[in-house]
């Protein structure tokens, strides 16, 4: 979960370095992301959590683990972006995510 939540923060900071002004459909900004080493930093950390899961999926119930890895990857995310992209936790938005993941350990114990 935590390679998914990096992947997200490293994708995200290098588009609001290379398109801070969300071009990213602009020609320049697209090149630009493509050769960008951490934008592949990120693709890897992707590649690399899909190799995990690959691994991981006949060792244990989908049903029960898939949710609770995805709760993970959004407090994981939201920490991270709060962290090193300085964006916002709004009351809001904490209880929001406590809410989805409320919901989302319900559906795993069920």
């Amino acid at each position: 979960m935590l390679l998914i939540a990096l992947a997200n923060i490293l994708i995200k900071s290098r588009i609001d370095v290379l398109a801070p002004d969300a071009q990213l459909l602009s020609a320049g900004s697209f090149i630009l992301l493509f050769r960008d080493p951490f934008f592949y930093l990120g693709g890897i950390l992707v590649l690399a959590s899909v190799i995990w899961w690959i691994f991981v999926t006949p060792l244990l119930d989908v049903s029960v683990f898939y949710p609770i890895l995805q709760a993970g990857v959004i407090v994981s995310t939201l920490m991270l972006s709060v962290l090193f992209l300085g964006e916002n936790l709004s009351l809001y938005k904490f209880f929001a995510t406590v809410v989805i993941i409320a919901g989302i350990f319900m559906l795993s114990i069920s």
